[in-house]
């Protein structure tokens, strides 16, 4: 199994520089960053650097194509970890929110789920696709992006999902974590969903890295979009407009993206 993994990351941001020297430590990037790893460090707006790093990660040929985040925070065991994972998946998972950022998961954890299903419910900081998948994505996304315009690059693979019936396998518990005491780039800082509800921090390694263990059952649930009538990001203010996912968002922090977006911040 061949992982590409592509961390877009600021290296002129001193947080995020110091998140970035301790996520590669983390995965031990010195060991294996000659073979299927890059870095996209250049300045620019989401919907320029997210496509130079898709189409990486497709052309280094690899079964799958993941992207972290620097400011992501990985389970001490996360490769074996991951590896289980997706072997046991079945063959029509193709895109894997490795984020799990769903309410309901604690509850499904609780009895006894491995995995949940969303229709389009990917964040950003860390998801796994299959190449296949990754490239039948990079052909739809200049209609995708005609459609939506310049969105978020999660919402267009969540768009992706949920246009192709393939939805959004999620780990329950995931094996990444997310670092909100660095400043969101793009004004997330009071989003309602930037920590997954159930990590690797509550399991053992033997359970974690083991195939068997992540089975999926027969069936595994779609869990609903949450519904919400406050902002998604600062839950603060009342919903002013709506994505076709479902995701609702204020005036203020429409204003508050649209000023990061145009500074070509991560």
């Amino acid at each position: 199994m061949r992982i590409a993994l592509g961390v877009p990351t600021t290296p002129w941001v001193p947080e995020r520089a110091a998140s970035m020297a301790r996520l590669k430590a983390q995965l031990d990037v010195p060991a294996w960053s000659d073979r299927i790893y890059h870095e996209f460090t250049d300045r620019a707006p989401n919907w320029v650097w997210s496509v130079e790093l898709w189409q990486w990660l497709y052309d280094t040929g690899a079964e799958w194509c993941m992207q972290l985040q620097d400011d992501v925070v990985a389970a001490p065991c996360f490769w074996p970890a991951l590896r289980a994972m997706l072997s046991s998946l079945p063959e029509d998972a193709d895109i894997i929110g490795l984020s799990a950022v769903h309410p309901m998961a604690t509850e499904w954890a609780r009895r006894g789920h491995r995995w949940y299903k969303t229709d389009c419910l990917l964040v950003g900081w860390a998801y796994v696709i299959r190449r296949e998948a990754m490239g039948i994505f990079l052909d739809q996304r200049a209609d995708l992006t005609r459609r939506y315009g310049k969105a978020c690059e999660d919402v267009l693979l969540g768009q992706f999902a949920r246009e192709t019936e393939r939805g959004v396998w999620h780990p329950c518990p995931t094996i990444v974590d997310h670092d909100t005491s660095i400043p969101s780039s793009y004004q997330n800082d009071d989003h309602s969903t930037r920590r997954p509800q159930v990590t690797w921090r509550d399991y053992g390694e033997g359970s974690l890295t083991d195939p068997t263990w992540w089975k999926p059952g027969a069936k595994t649930a779609t869990l609903p979009m949450p519904s919400q009538r406050l902002c998604w990001m600062c839950q603060a203010e009342d919903i002013r407009a709506q994505s076709s996912n479902g995701v609702g968002i204020c005036g203020k922090c429409i204003g508050a993206c649209l000023g990061s977006f145009m500074q070509g911040g991560r």
